[in-house]
């Protein structure tokens, strides 16, 4: 039977809606994406290890600089990041320093203080304000797509790290791009409700200077790269497109709408990231019908303060705090999370997997060994010092040890509220799958699992 032309409709409708409601980067179906001018023999611990914070951690702050400066290391300055679903910068404010009016497109961002004090605010799309004061080792959410600030009003400096949970969460500065880019002097005086002369000092100030011919070669290489890109993306498409025709071609009604529902599920399935939501933030649902009163501390966790409280002892084993939906409500549907990891001298953070993210290792103090095996097995390492980044693909056996003198502490952001966490020890050793099954698995004789199984099973729960 021949499909009419509103089947057609109906399931490009069907193929294109999902894309539109879900959240995060596209998934990879690979543990990592390898650059075209790199072959996979080259990939090393390297590759999947970030620098550029070291010079930031070597940085005098008395010495003079400008009031605010921000350092990256989303997909475009760590390659590795790509597909991963994750990325960080670090924030440095001068005492009267702004982050000026901003929004993230496609990620929220989850800061946390680190050094000093900072005051910081958002407005939702209802046009409400929050705000909130913040101390050393608090963190505060800031949702996707919202125009959001932070401000040192303090006499000393302070630093900042956010994670967010896209490997490029993009930028836009408000002040610069209503004002710098050109928008017509009525149509901003109208909006803004002001005068033309008004505009054009906003302009004045706003307006960034011209780009140099380096710039402008630099912006042709890469409207060329881009185009590249596309014209690869439109034959998959069109080849896609080819397939699809022919396979509806032979379809008849009540094919069509098995295919559909098919064409509705599968992007499921290769879309990675939390489910979108459509609002800014997820109000929790009332107590006894009292509506939950939203203010800017909804949005603070207090949880890191001890884990930057140097005076405090220091822990006897390794250690990590989080901060996941579980632990701080205001990140469910917000695709972003954090952990702080203490490692004493000679520990270790066990072998496991994050299945639902990748994860991204800041180390602020310390030096670290890394590594992780992938899905061919292959087996990468690093030795991380202060300042420096990892990352971990998502699903991916990984681990942490502080092989040096002195205790080390880390960072780590998630593409995801509820990274999840499975260790590999105590999930093969500890939960109760039969002596035979290990041994056969491991290649070991049953003795051998009970000697595991004795040392990793959980000491059974307290009424």
């Amino acid at each position: 039977m021949a499909l009419s032309y509103y089947s057609v409709v109906f399931m490009a409708l069907a193929l294109s809606a999902p894309l539109a409601v879900l959240a995060g980067d596209p998934d990879i179906l690979t543990d990592f994406i390898i650059p075209q001018n790199l072959g996979a023999e080259n990939i090393t611990g390297a590759f999947f290890t970030y620098t550029g914070f070291r010079p930031m951690f070597n940085m005098n702050m008395s010495m003079p600089m400008p009031s605010f400066m921000v350092a990256k290391a989303s997909m475009a300055e760590f390659p590795a990041l790509n597909g991963q679903s994750v990325s960080y910068a670090m924030l440095m404010f001068q005492p009267d320093s702004v982050n000026p009016t901003h929004t993230h497109p496609r990620s929220a961002e989850l800061l946390l203080v680190v050094d000093g004090a900072l005051s910081v605010g958002f407005v939702d799309t209802a046009g409400k304000l929050y705000t909130q004061d913040l101390d050393t080792g608090d963190m505060f959410v800031f949702p996707k797509g919202i125009v959001h600030w932070q401000y040192n009003k303090g006499t000393k400096a302070a630093t900042a790290f956010s994670a967010f949970g896209s490997a490029s969460a993009g930028l836009v500065s408000v002040p610069v791009t209503v004002f710098g880019t050109g928008i017509d002097d009525t149509v901003l005086a109208k909006s803004f409700k002001t005068d033309v002369p008004t505009v054009q000092k906003l302009k004045a100030a706003l307006t960034p200077p011209p780009k140099k011919a380096h710039d402008a070669s630099t912006a042709e290489t890469s409207k060329l790269q881009n185009l590249t890109t596309i014209k690869s993306h439109l034959t998959t498409l069109q080849s896609f497109s080819v397939i699809v025709f022919l396979t509806m071609a032979a379809l008849n009604s009540l094919s069509i709408l098995a295919f559909a529902l098919l064409a509705l599920s599968a992007p499921l399935a290769v879309v990675a990231g939390d489910p979108d939501i459509l609002t800014d933030f997820v109000v929790p649902e009332p107590v006894l019908g009292i509506p939950f009163n939203v203010t800017g501390d909804y949005f603070t966790f207090h949880g890191f303060r001890g884990s930057f409280n140097r005076s405090a002892p220091p822990h006897e084993s390794f250690n990590v705090t989080k901060a996941s939906v579980a632990e701080f409500p205001a990140l469910n549907g917000q695709s972003v999370s954090y952990a702080a990891l203490s490692f004493p001298p000679g520990s270790v953070n066990p072998t496991h997997t994050h299945p639902r993210a990748s994860e991204l290792l800041l180390l602020l103090r310390g030096a670290l060994a890394v590594g992780f095996v992938d899905t061919a097995g292959k087996l990468y390492t690093q030795d991380l010092a202060a300042g420096d980044m990892f990352v971990f693909p998502k699903g991916t056996v990984h681990w942490q040890c502080n092989q040096g003198s002195g205790p080390a502490f880390a960072l780590s952001g998630f593409g995801s509220a509820a990274a999840g966490l499975v260790s590999v020890p105590v999930t093969v050793f500890g939960t109760g799958i039969d002596d035979t099954v290990l041994a056969k698995s491991f290649k070991t004789d049953v003795p051998t699992v009970q000697k595991l199984k004795a040392a990793l099973t959980p000491p059974p729960k307290t009424a």
